[in-house]
């Protein structure tokens, strides 16, 4: 399969990569988990379980697709939503280092929200499951903790 290529800047040198989704391709998958949340958490539909729902982004990765998917569900009537961004990883060297390392965490209330965890790329959903655990431990923890992911890596858990 031919892919189109863009330029990219590597080591200060532009180079030509193939490009294997394209924005159109990107652009849809994030209407698809749009709409996979509004369905899940139509306020109108769930009246007496309607609680508030916030998109965290992961920074920096997670910030543009948790950006996209907000200005998605501000569309939609059905849903309650709010946006925030913490900083975490579980990284070091390029190699995880199985505890989160915090640069930035929740500045809002969680208590009575449905967190959904935002990130553009998993490949081994460690940060990911180590937040959950982390934000679920609190002592004011919020209803409940998803995950939203644009990309997962082949090697990662399913």
């Amino acid at each position: 399969m031919d892919y189109p290529l863009v330029s990219v800047t590597i080591d200060n040198q532009v180079v030509k990569r193939p490009c294997i989704f394209t924005h159109e391709q990107i652009e849809h998958a994030i209407d698809v988990i749009a709409y996979d949340i509004v369905t899940r958490f139509d306020k109108h539909k769930h009246l007496n379980q309607a609680r508030p729902i916030t998109l965290v982004a992961i920074k920096n990765g997670g910030v543009r697709f948790a950006e996209a998917l907000y200005d998605r569900l501000c569309r939609d009537a059905r849903v309650d939503v709010s946006y925030t961004t913490v900083s975490v990883t579980s990284y070091k060297d390029r190699k995880s280092s199985g505890h989160l390392v915090w640069r930035e965490k929740y500045s809002i209330p969680l208590p009575g929200r449905i967190l959904i965890l935002c990130d553009d790329l998993a490949d081994t959903f460690i940060t990911l499951n180590d937040l959950e655990k982390y934000t679920m431990n609190l002592r004011k923890h919020p209803d409940a903790v998803y995950t939203a992911v644009l990309i997962s890596k082949p090697s990662a858990p399913s």
